[in-house]
Parts: C-alpha cells; sequence; structure tokens
C-alpha cells in the first residue's frame, strides 16, 4: 500500500512514511498517545516521529500546511511562532522537517491528525508535493466510523468546544448535519497519492484501532505499552447540563471571558454513562444524506459484510427527553468554577 514518486535527489530522502488522516472519534487519540509513549521503542525498530509538525501529540502543523482555514493561527498560537502568511509557515515547516528527517534519513516517519481526511484537493496535492520531496514510499492509512455512530461520539465534543445548544447529536453548531461524505474524502486523497497508497479501515470492524495500526506497521509489540481503552462519554443528563449552561450563558458578557474554561471543567466533573440518543427514524433520515457515497465505499475501500453497514437496532423509537432545571445547572457551574479557581459574580 505505497505510492511511488522519483522526484529530486538534493535533500535528503528517508526509507518511508505513513500519514495517518483520520477519522474523528475513530480512535486517533488512542493511536497519537500511543506512538508517544513508545517514542523510545519505537524507535528502536526504525520507526521515528518529530515535534516540529506537533500541537501536543498530533500533527497539527500538516493542516496549516495544507492551507486549512484558521490552522495557521492555531499552529503559531500553540507553538508561540508568529507566521505572518502561509508561505512563512510552510517554508518553516519544509525546513524543520528537512532537519528532522536528516537525523535518522533510513527510518520510517509516522505522522497522526484525524482531521486531514476532509482536507479538499489543493491541499493535499500540497501536501503530496512536500512529503514526496523527502521519500519515494508513503503510506495512507484512514479509519472510518459510520456518519450517525461518529456524530453521536462526538456530541459531548461539540457541547463542550462549540458551545453546541442543540438537542440533537446528529447537529453542528449552525443546525446542519455533522458528517462528511467518506468515499468523496478517499477519492481526493486517492487521485494525490493512487489507490495502492491507501489502508481503509472500519472502527465498527476493530475491537482496538491502536491493534490494527500495530498490525499495518509490522510492528514487534513486546515491549510496547498500550494505552487503556477509554469510555468517557457524558451521561444523556450531563449533557443536558452541559448544554443548557451554554443556552443560558453563551451571550451573557458576564460569562464570555469564562465560557472556556467553564466548559472544559464541567466536561470534566458531571457524570460518565451512556449518552443522548436520537430516535431511529431520525437516523434513518440523517443517513440518506450519505446513502450514495457509503455505497460506493462498499468493494471499494470497506469489505461487503463490514460492520460498517449494521442495521440500526440501538436507537429507541421514541425521543430521550432528559429535564434539568435552572437550580441543577448553577449548581453544577459553581462546582466548576470552583475547581477552575474562577470567581463568579453573586446571582
Amino acid at each position: 500500500m505505497i505510492f511511488n514518486l522519483f522526484g529530486s535527489k538534493s535533500r535528503t530522502r528517508v526509507r518511508k512514511i505513513t500519514l495517518h488522516i483520520g477519522y474523528e472519534k475513530c480512535g486517533s487519540k488512542s493511536i497519537q498517545r500511543f506512538l508517544h509513549s513508545n517514542r523510545t521503542r519505537l524507535s528502536e525498530q526504525g520507526f521515528e516521529t518529530t515535534d516540529v509538525t506537533k500541537v501536543s501529540t498530533y500533527d497539527l502543523a500538516l493542516m496549516a500546511y495544507a492551507g486549512m482555514p484558521g490552522f495557521r493561527d492555531i499552529f503559531s498560537n500553540r507553538t508561540g511562532k508568529n507566521f505572518s502568511t502561509d508561505g512563512a509557515l510552510r517554508q518553516s515547516i519544509d525546513a524543520s522537517l528537512r532537519k528532522a528527517f536528516a537525523s535518522e534519513p533510513e527510518a520510517h516517519w509516522l505522522f497522526s491528525f484525524e482531521g486531514l481526511l476532509h482536507v479538499p484537493p489543493a491541499g493535499i496535492v500540497r501536501l503530496r508535493k512536500l512529503l514526496t520531496t523527502f521519500c519515494d514510499e508513503i503510506s495512507i492509512v484512514c479509519f472510518v466510523r459510520r456518519q450517525d455512530r461518529q456524530a453521536i461520539s462526538g456530541y459531548t465534543t461539540r457541547l463542550r468546544n462549540d458551545g453546541l445548544t442543540l438537542r440533537s447529536p446528529l447537529a453542528n453548531i449552525d443546525g446542519g448535519p455533522v458528517g462528511i461524505d467518506y468515499f468523496a474524502c478517499l477519492e481526493n486523497w486517492r487521485a494525490a497519492f493512487g489507490r495502492e497508497a491507501l489502508s481503509v479501515y472500519a472502527f465498527e470492524d476493530n475491537t482496538d484501532v491502536v491493534e490494527v495500526i500495530a498490525d499495518h506497521l509490522g510492528l514487534d509489540t513486546d515491549g510496547l505499552t498500550f494505552p487503556e481503552r477509554e469510555n468517557t462519554s457524558l451521561s444523556a443528563h450531563s449533557q443536558e447540563i452541559l448544554r443548557s449552561f451554554n443556552d443560558l450563558h453563551n451571550n451573557q458578557a458576564d460569562f464570555q471571558d469564562h465560557l472556556p474554561e467553564l466548559r472544559a471543567k464541567l466536561r470534566a466533573i458531571l457524570p460518565k454513562g451512556l449518552g443522548r440518543l436520537p430516535t431511529r427514524a431520525e437516523v434513518h433520515a440523517y443517513l440518506t444524506r450519505f446513502e450514495t457515497g457509503n455505497e460506493d465505499l462498499r468493494g471499494t475501500y470497506l469489505p461487503e459484510g463490514s460492520a460498517f453497514y449494521r442495521e440500526l437496532l440501538d436507537y429507541p423509537e421514541t425521543e430521550q427527553i432528559e429535564r434539568v432545571s435552572r437550580e441543577e445547572v448553577d449548581a453544577w457551574v459553581q462546582k466548576a468554577a470552583l475547581a477552575a479557581g474562577i470567581e463568579l459574580a453573586p446571582r
């Protein structure tokens, strides 16, 4: 599963690059923690990662290099570097990668960021031009999760990060549907790198995505540490508390300076459990938006019998309704403020 392109030999060439491109809520953070926590032992097996493209454990700089809106500023802010233009950022990343690769030219280099799957064609071509100046053998790895399950898994994240006020787990902050056409996105990557470069796995077909990555790379797993699997979704009741907080305070001036901190702390302290589920009818209607693309995946990128296509047996027939009082929300907000060291004005 490789992409071969013979280009200029004027700079350091590395043996191989594997790029994990996502998708969100498909175990990406577990993969990144695995690569980070095993850096020394992976290096002993000929695998390397680099901090020059990273924010925390993920290679956010590649999104910025691809020209995705807002990511240059995010990378600048997180790294303390001031890139005034896209050109300045790309020049810096190119130089940093050249230096990193020169340190271990015989290594197999690993990169991971969950949002890369939906980079548009021009951005993918830009990344290809960057990577193929350093390497003739590039492998692209992607995990997909059916849109309804992916959206539900990400509902708590949207409540926390985006300040979502809608009750539907299938909705974005603007009220539109969550989710992408996987087939269309994968075809963009195929057009740039070739079909043989792409390895696509359904999240539903695997009990542990880290084990899949380890197998894909051909790792000797003796002595490697695997991150504990986590299920940290807020319960449906907790989600409603966080949603109600957003609804009450998103536009209140006296809360504006503290909204991100309070949402994060509420996310941390509210009880975990099974989150809100939409009804079967809602999911059926929602999935019609992705029906053609999902069918195109079958046999092209996913096996015929993939659990990605499993029937909708887990959804309720009637709407789940969680009720919370203003007093309950205020009580949790006070707990969150205390935990975060924030002094709120008396109400």
